[in-house]
């Protein structure tokens, strides 16, 4: 520790004066007495002032100790402030991803329960096209009144699927298809199925009629074996279409991009 040097040689230079003037007027004891004093007071100006010194230096340390403990706790405030604050904007990130997470898991239901149910009605309106009752009027009507059921639930799926199905290569497929549907089967049918109607009443009014009976009988199963014939080559023109638009329905599901 480093003592101020003027003040020391001061306090010297006082001392040496003083102790001349002793010297040359006083006696041994007076001598001695005051040598001792001098030194004591020498001894007290050199500890008054290390101890100043230390003082100072203790005072100074310990503020800037007390500085660094202050600064300490405002750092830890700032600290566990932006803690918190990360801590509540994380759990509403967390609550916002589950929510959209969510939403997009049930969509993802909502596409694969729509595609299904399009395809199964899709197959059921193609296969009950082709499996006509024509044993008697009655049956005939309760055929076409069933199959109009089933082509009315099949528009309904539709609708939703055009609706909620964001794929323009699905809606333009399945739209090729239905047209198709119409052209190669719907329209051609009406008329055959007609004839077997009317071939159907005539039966019925026939059934005294032994030999006309069996006759109309022979014309009806000839007409609805090439209705049958004409059904399954129509089914079979479809059949690329449809197994298309089933792997595309696939590929729409387990894919992650539906903008196509």
């Amino acid at each position: 520790m480093k003592i101020k040097p003027i003040l020391i040689i001061g306090t010297v230079l006082i001392i040496m004066a003083t102790a001349s003037n002793i010297y040359t007027n006083q006696n041994s004891d007076t001598i001695i007495l005051y040598s001792l004093n001098l030194l004591a007071l020498l001894g007290i100006t050199t500890t008054a002032f290390i101890a100043n010194n230390i003082s100072k230096n203790y005072l100074s340390e310990k503020g800037k100790n007390q500085a660094v403990i202050e600064d300490i706790k405002k750092i830890t405030a700032l600290v566990e402030e932006v803690k918190s604050e990360f801590t509540k904007e994380s759990a509403i990130l967390t609550s916002q991803l589950q929510v959209v997470s969510g939403s997009k898991l049930s969509l993802k239901e909502k596409e694969k329960d729509i595609l299904i149910n399009l395809n199964i009605h899709l197959f059921k309106w193609l296969e009950y096209l082709g499996d006509i009752d024509v044993n008697s009027v009655e049956s005939c009507n309760h055929y076409e009144e069933r199959l109009k059921i089933i082509r009315l639930e099949m528009k309904e799926h539709q609708t939703t699927f055009t609706l909620l199905i964001g794929s323009h290569r699905l809606i333009n497929t399945y739209n090729s298809i239905n047209l198709k549907i119409c052209q190669t089967i719907m329209i051609p049918r009406q008329k055959q199925v007609s004839e077997l109607k009317k071939l159907a009443l005539e039966i019925d009014l026939s059934k005294t009629d032994i030999e006309e009976y069996k006759r109309l009988s022979d014309i009806q199963l000839t007409k609805y074996s090439n209705y049958i014939n004409f059904y399954v080559e129509c089914y079979k023109q479809l059949l690329k279409d449809t197994s298309d638009f089933q792997q595309q329905c696939r590929e729409f599901l387990y894919s992650t991009d539906h903008s196509s």
